[in-house]
């Protein structure tokens, strides 16, 4: 249990041991005083048939609205935040919509959803010219009510720039899944364009992909560029790059 202060230090400066878990459930920052509620966590905007924006968070399916929510953000943008629930101020209309009042601690972290890139031969070459990030945090999978635009998350360290913007992209890097009856896989690539790098100040932006669409369970095998990985990943002799894999199960049809 952590106060709110230590919350929103760590809000500002990424601990890359605890934020894959904080990315995934509510449980960091927990503040029990009666019946208020302080965490934070990632999750995606939406909208109501009145126009009133909230945040549904990944996994735990909480939904939060907020006047400090960025009135420019767009529905399925993406936003990491902490906040507060006051459970006993609540409108009337909470228990029914399932739409809890609350309060955004500290400066939110809107992201948009990238695509991953068809395959292409040249992706692997890319790959091989990569920049490194710094570090990230341990992605992970959403999986949304349509079954098919299921995502995959993380956080990223890297420097600030000089001069543009860095990119990151998410890549193919095979043809297609393995014949019927063999070990079912798919290999991603994560590719890193650092920019001219101001190597006094770092940055940690949040990133977010639509994952290919799957018809069955998934081994996905990332392929990471990266000076640490602050995570179990594994760095094959002779390469330059780590592996992680994440276990895609296709959602059960209703």
């Amino acid at each position: 249990i952590k106060n709110k202060t230590n919350c929103m230090k760590m809000m500002k400066k990424i601990s890359f041991a605890l934020m894959a878990v904080a990315s995934v459930m509510l449980t960091g920052c927990l503040k029990d005083n009666g019946n208020i509620l302080t965490s934070y966590g990632v999750g995606t905007i939406k909208q109501t048939a009145m126009g009133t924006k909230y945040i549904q968070f990944d996994d735990s399916r909480l939904c939060i609205q907020s006047e400090q929510i960025n009135p420019d953000s767009h529905v399925n943008q993406r936003v990491f935040t902490g906040f507060t629930i006051n459970w006993d101020e609540q409108p009337a209309s909470a228990n029914q919509d399932g739409i809890y009042a609350a309060t955004l601690n500290g400066e939110a972290d809107y992201f948009t959803v990238g695509e991953c890139n068809a395959f292409s031969e040249q992706n692997n070459a890319a790959f091989s010219t990569s920049d490194s990030l710094l570090d990230m945090s341990t992605p992970y999978i959403t999986y949304l009510y349509d079954k098919v635009n299921n995502i995959i998350t993380f956080q990223t360290a890297m420097y600030e720039t000089e001069t543009g913007q860095p990119t990151l992209q998410l890549m193919k890097g095979i043809s297609g899944l393995h014949e019927e009856g063999s070990i079912k896989t798919d290999t991603l690539l994560l590719v890193f364009d650092q920019g001219d790098i101001k190597k006094t100040s770092k940055k940690y932006p949040w990133k977010s992909f639509h994952l290919p669409y799957y018809h069955e369970n998934v081994t996905i095998v990332f392929k990471i560029k990266a000076h640490n990985l602050s995570f179990n990943a594994t760095n094959p002799k002779g390469t330059d790059y780590y592996t992680f894999n994440v276990q895609y199960t296709k959602p059960e049809e209703n």
